[in-house]
């Protein structure tokens, strides 16, 4: 069950706003490069365009560190404060530390609750141990079942790291989430889940699977091509994703992208 120090409660419009940026993989130092570009940088020019855009919530999907170094999370949260973006919740993902986000990132991180008048946004915890692939403990399947029960006159999204469908790709499916069948199974129980979100595979992808739609978000830094076998880098620029979330069930999402490369 929720409590008031991982629940917070906001008056519903008629849609909510919800921006979603996934996978910064920032660095100890602010000159650190991935594949050929400043993580550092790319963030700050999505949440330049983020920061002057209305939205309700803003979430952060996982990886927020490549290393897990204490200096990427204050970079982190010095870009959230430089541009004014306070109504944030981070998750880690397989880079992270989750000890140490929740410690840096205190004000980001204390709440995996929010809910509204008509939606429900959960965020779950994906990391497992010294590993790529990701696990929903059974504890925190337990909780994700209460929460659901307890809002099942809401509408539900859930938030996580770990892709939980297969995307046809060899390398990044080797990396997906460990108990898919059984999250599936408790997301099908609960009948009011409309979306499950996630980071992890640098690339835009949405299906239907069982009335739930499934969202996929490119990183704030470097993507991979969809479908192929091996990792191969895509030239799009950093990427983020919109949603607006409507009192009937509604969802409307959209993929933006800055500074469109050639492939490289």
């Amino acid at each position: 069950m929720s409590s008031p120090q991982d629940a917070v409660s906001g008056k519903s419009p008629d849609a909510i706003e919800v921006v979603q940026i996934t996978d910064c993989h920032l660095g100890a130092t602010e000159d650190f490069m991935l594949k050929g570009v400043n993580p550092q940088q790319t963030l700050a020019e999505v949440l330049t365009v983020i920061s002057r855009q209305h939205r309700d919530y803003l979430m952060v999907t996982g990886d927020i560190s490549e290393d897990a170094s204490p200096a990427s999370y204050r970079h982190f949260a010095h870009l959230l404060q430089q541009h004014q973006l306070e109504s944030a919740f981070c998750i880690p993902g397989n880079h992270d530390d989750p000890v140490l986000l929740r410690e840096r990132l205190a004000a980001f991180s204390a709440a995996q609750v929010c809910v509204t008048e008509r939606w429900v946004f959960l965020l779950l915890n994906s990391h497992r141990e010294h590993a790529d692939d990701g696990e929903i403990p059974p504890h925190e399947l337990d909780r994700l079942t209460q929460l659901l029960a307890q809002h099942r006159d809401k509408h539900a999204a859930i938030f996580l790291h770990h892709h939980v469908l297969p995307l046809q790709s060899r390398w990044i499916d080797r990396y997906i989430l460990r108990n898919g069948a059984a999250f599936l199974q408790t997301i099908r129980s609960a009948q009011n889940v409309r979306a499950v979100i996630h980071g992890h595979v640098h690339q835009a992808s949405q299906r239907t699977c069982q009335g739930t739609e499934f969202f996929a978000t490119p990183s704030t830094c470097v993507q991979f091509v969809a479908g192929e076998a091996d990792q191969q880098t895509a030239g799009l620029g950093p990427g983020w994703r919109t949603f607006r979330f409507y009192d009937d069930g509604r969802i409307e999402s959209e993929v933006h992208y800055l500074n469109v490369s050639p492939h490289g």
